[in-house]
């Protein structure tokens, strides 16, 4: 009878076992369903965490061909963001490219109305020459962004193709992926008192403020408070430390004074890491000038082009603007530039008229100024290879306009200078999302220049219909 109790309790204990393996196993199942390769020919979330790092590194340690291809990218034939020789380290021309698809295609709402004051077609440009000039390199609108910047739009060959890239990853249709940098500290001029500008320093991703933080400032200040109508220039550094509330008080070699012009390229470095803000004051309004930095009209860099607004009288009217015809009879512009690394000073100085007809198509800039032929507005600089610091000094040639009209204006314009100039304390995004599907993630932690960014790479599958991470 003992025995019999032995074996009966044995039977029942092994049929315990095995429902206990079976539900571990329908567990095991339902909670990780990520691990489990899925029926068919689709691709669980570890392969793709895997296939995103992969291209991740690739795409941040290769320069792409011709290396030099972010100072045309027509010629690309493999895509890569790196310097030549220089990985992790982000070729400057490469990522205003990608800078230049978002703002095409408002990745990142990048065209917002903070930032954009509006498309500008063809058809709404006043200039034939003008005219002649974007239609011959099939450009049908521009952006005009602050105001005073406009940057080609579509359709173009010099706006990297999406699925050009993709193509050169070697992705099919089955994957799409979209490239995200953002810079790691939020930088912000919070006041400007006496001779002092108040500048605080957050984590960009939290907000949280950063203590002891290193904060420099290269300032460019112009000021008109001199006699007669030369401006004097003030330019050095100046640094300071963040308090616990991640705010430095940085002091500036003249008193604040409404009437000048102020230019601040700010660096705040912490744990050996630096990241770079811009501040301009005043903002722009009204201008005296309109900036184009496009691509291709010297096949070996970027090119520049000065416009008198009066090409754009259409498209700046209705956006909180004065008549741009009110802005000036006539532009006297001097452009001085710097190059970060070696430091070299050019000027140019020529004139510009209001001319809407064929005058209007761009000639050299170097013409105008040794002709001194004031029959143009437009006029085009070709610039060296190199990343610069260009500053832009506008006068009004004529004093009679309205007194909202400004007299002079300073532009600032980091060519391939670290490209979120163009973004400030925002994100470049390239590529697109696809809602519901796997998503593989990858992150790095990049250079341009010598500022720090961090780098993204979200990897999708459209093979399977399950939520994916989606973009953050």
């Amino acid at each position: 009878m003992l025995s019999f109790r032995k074996g009966q309790m044995s039977a029942i204990e092994a049929i315990v076992v095995v429902v206990i393996i079976a539900l571990a196993v329908v567990v095991f199942i339902r909670l990780f369903p990520s691990y489990l390769p899925t029926a068919g020919s689709e691709i669980n979330t570890l392969q793709l965490d895997a296939m995103a790092q992969s291209l991740l590194s690739y795409i941040v340690t290769n320069p792409g061909n011709p290396t030099y291809w972010g100072l045309n990218a027509s010629l690309m034939s493999a895509f890569g963001l790196a310097s030549t020789g220089s990985a992790y380290s982000l070729d400057p021309f490469k990522v205003l490219q990608l800078v230049y698809w978002d703002y095409a295609n408002n990745a990142s709402v990048a065209v917002s109305p903070s930032n954009l004051r509006g498309y500008c077609s063809i058809s709404q440009i006043n200039g034939v020459g003008f005219k002649q000039f974007l239609s011959q390199y099939g450009i049908s609108y521009v952006s005009l962004n602050y105001l005073w910047l406009f940057t080609v739009g579509y359709p173009t060959n010099w706006v990297i193709s999406y699925s050009q890239v993709k193509q050169l990853l070697g992705l099919g249709n089955r994957y799409d992926f979209v490239i995200i940098i953002h810079p790691l500290y939020m930088i912000r001029v919070v006041n400007m008192s006496s001779s002092v500008a108040y500048i605080k320093v957050t984590d960009y991703s939290t907000g949280v403020a950063i203590p002891n933080a290193t904060v420099t400032v290269q300032y460019f200040i112009t000021s008109l408070t001199s006699k007669g109508n030369n401006p004097v220039f003030y330019e050095g550094y100046s640094s300071s430390i963040t308090n616990s509330n991640g705010v430095a008080s940085v002091n500036l070699p003249i008193p604040f004074n409404p009437n000048n012009y102020y230019y601040m390229v700010i660096t705040a470095q912490t744990a050996g890491l630096k990241d770079y803000a811009y501040y301009q004051y005043p903002s722009i309004q009204i201008p005296l000038l309109m900036v184009g930095v496009m691509p291709l009209i010297n096949s070996n860099g970027y090119s520049l082009i000065f416009t008198d607004p009066h090409i754009f009288t259409n498209c700046l009217l209705g956006v909180s603007l004065s008549n741009p015809s009110q802005s000036a009879l006539g532009l006297r512009v001097v452009a001085v530039y710097k190059s970060i690394y070696n430091f070299t000073t050019m000027s140019i100085n020529f004139t510009f008229n209001p001319s809407r007809g064929n005058n209007s198509y761009p000639v050299s800039c170097n013409y105008l100024s040794t002709k001194n032929t004031p029959n143009y507005s437009a006029c085009y600089w070709n610039l060296p290879s190199t990343p610069m610091l260009l500053l832009v000094w506008i006068q009004r040639n004529s004093q009679g306009e309205s007194g909202s009209v400004p007299l002079s204006q300073l532009l600032v314009i980091p060519l391939g200078y670290n490209p979120d100039l163009y973004l400030v304390n925002r994100t470049i995004i390239f590529g697109y999302p696809v809602k519901y599907a796997p998503t593989g993630v990858s992150r790095a932690l990049v250079y341009i220049g010598d500022a720090a960014y961090v780098i993204k790479l979200y990897l999708y599958y459209r093979g399977n219909a399950f939520s994916g991470l989606g973009v953050s």
